[in-house]
């Protein structure tokens, strides 16, 4: 499946707060776009990890995520605004300069995780 699809089918997931699920296809679609240097695709899917990881409580990690996609030059604007309206969200500010992390550290990581 194309990793836009993938990312879509985890996206109405989220929404749907079913998170194990979600985090399954964004998951699949983060390794399918890293694969491809689809840059975009991975700093948009990398977004809605981090929200994913918000509604399960795990805030360090979501800001960890969604600092690093939204300090990348790839990221859409939609998608910068749905980051950093959840950053707000969690009290972490918009402030993404000093993310510590890059998206592809921060994919990489998650995509060897899977593995695991």
């Amino acid at each position: 499946m194309k990793p836009a699809c993938l990312n879509n089918l985890g996206e109405a997931h989220c929404g749907l707060g079913e998170n194990s699920t979600a985090e399954a296809h964004l998951q699949q679609a983060l390794q399918a776009a890293f694969e491809i240097h689809a840059l975009d695709l991975v700093a948009r899917v990398t977004v809605t990890l981090g929200r994913v990881y918000q509604q399960r409580g795990e805030n360090s990690q979501a800001i960890r995520l969604i600092q690093a996609a939204l300090a990348h030059s790839a990221i859409e604007d939609e998608s910068l605004t749905k980051g950093n309206r959840w950053l707000l969200e969690m009290g972490a500010g918009e402030n993404v300069e000093n993310s510590k992390n890059t998206l592809g550290e921060v994919a990489t990581g998650i995509i060897q995780s899977k593995v695991r």
